[in-house]
């Protein structure tokens, strides 16, 4: 959304990138494209950036960056910003997968929601005083507060109800703001759905020889107890007393957890070290990798899959280079994308005792879409007879609207209908670096 370009050309496939055996957290920095508060610091533009993830540390601009989720630690520029505005809000706490699962499930959706939407209230005094602390050429604000609570309590309707007023009290306050000349763009990078199933892409990769799933004897004694994933779908006898036993007991389960974990979990060095994996977060895509001494073939492996999607277990198996462009095409996580049907979520971590299918955790409610939001208010239209509007849009929509000239490697356009408005040439000083 921040580069106006696709994967190939920024090198970013995903919320994960892969370092020699190793998966860890995409970072932006790493990235050598510039992205839309360079284009504006460039231009002498004032800019205030808040709460973007995924990049660390927060970068020089031509104003203030503050950054959000899924960094080593909270980041601003200036480095002294935090001693003069409560940025407490924009501070989380990054877990593990399995030990946010468990957290979730021992202190409860509902009152994890609650606390999110109280750490929004700081977050929105902290953001509405340093929009009034200047008089900004641009504003780019990112909350991730709908992501996180319509994950876990998406079918809560009396939690729902509260994100929404509070969000809407958030946006009025914003809008109180605007001056005529102004324009906002509210814009969303996926949308959201009810979870109904899971696919565990490791016991299909299993049933066709690409991957070993270990069967130690502890896994198979849970299997005789009657134990699986789907015991944990929904309240119950097992979910009851893993959150009892999480909350009491936590070092009791932490070993058991650790003597059954081969036979319940797949570990990323199996994995990374298999002829075909899959990498995902537990969404609906997930890539399929190929290892680089795999004799496997890329359209054979695509045919297989496309079995599943005439099953009504897949939506769409696509190759990546029909996909993607640019010169990071290489560092691409997966030469195969698959996409499941509404409102499946595809595992790429656990094990599902030989079954294919299963039931979405007692913790997972919600799952991304691909259509997401798209909101505008300004003095344009929307341009019509455009097949679709997509994220790379964006930064050109925002050159657009404050008569900058688009860069010639960008693979989005301007959404909107700003015809016979004159754009100015960059003014960059190469001594200067922001």
């Amino acid at each position: 959304m921040f580069s106006g370009v696709n994967p190939g050309k920024h090198g970013i496939f995903d919320m994960f990138e892969i370092s020699g055996d190793h998966i860890e957290p995409s970072n932006m920095r790493r990235s050598s494209v510039p992205f839309l508060w360079d284009y504006l610091s460039w231009a002498r533009k004032k800019v205030l950036v808040l709460g973007v993830p995924f990049i660390y540390p927060a970068p020089n601009i031509n104003g203030v960056f503050v950054t959000g989720r899924f960094v080593t630690k909270l980041s601003t520029f200036p480095a002294d910003l935090g001693d003069k505005f409560d940025l407490s809000g924009f501070e989380y706490r990054e877990l593990p997968t399995e030990q946010e699962i468990e957290m979730k499930i021992s202190q409860g959706m509902r009152e994890m929601s609650l606390r999110m939407l109280e750490s929004l209230d700081f977050r929105m005094k902290a953001s509405l005083a340093l929009i009034d602390s200047n008089n900004w050429d641009a504003i780019i604000l990112v909350d991730n507060l709908p992501d996180e609570v319509l994950h876990i309590s998406y079918d809560d309707t009396e939690i729902l109800d509260k994100m929404f007023v509070l969000l809407d009290a958030f946006l009025g306050q914003i809008l109180h703001r605007l001056r005529n000349e102004d324009h906002l763009l509210l814009v969303s990078d996926h949308g959201f759905t009810n979870v109904n199933s899971v696919l565990f892409m490791n016991e299909w990769l299993a049933s066709r020889k690409y991957i070993e799933i270990p069967r130690p004897f502890s896994s198979k004694i849970l299997s005789l107890l009657g134990f699986n994933w789907d015991k944990l779908s929904q309240p119950g006898f097992y979910s009851n007393l893993y959150k009892f036993g999480l909350r009491y007991f936590p070092g009791l389960v932490n070993f058991a957890k650790k003597e059954a974990s081969s036979g319940l979990v797949l570990s990323d060095d199996i994995k990374l070290k298999s002829q075909i994996c899959a990498l995902g977060i537990n969404e609906p895509v997930a890539w399929i990798r190929l290892s680089r001494d795999s004799k496997n073939d890329v359209n054979k492996v695509a045919k297989q899959l496309q079995e599943l999607k005439k099953e009504g277990l897949l939506k769409n198996v696509f190759k990546s280079r029909d996909i993607f462009n640019g010169k990071y095409i290489e560092n691409v996580l997966g030469q195969l994308i698959v996409e499941a049907t509404q409102g499946c979520a595809i595992d790429t971590t656990r094990i599902n005792d030989g079954k294919l299918e299963g039931k979405p955790l007692l913790t997972k409610k919600g799952i991304h879409q691909h259509e997401g939001v798209l909101g505008y208010i300004g003095r344009y239209n929307l341009s019509s007879g455009m097949p679709a509007y997509r994220l790379q849009d964006i930064v050109p929509t925002v050159l657009t609207l404050m008569a900058l000239p688009i860069p010639g490697n960008l693979d989005g356009i301007a959404i909107l209908n700003v015809a016979g408005e004159k754009s100015t040439p960059w003014k960059l000083d190469v001594s200067e670096s922001f």
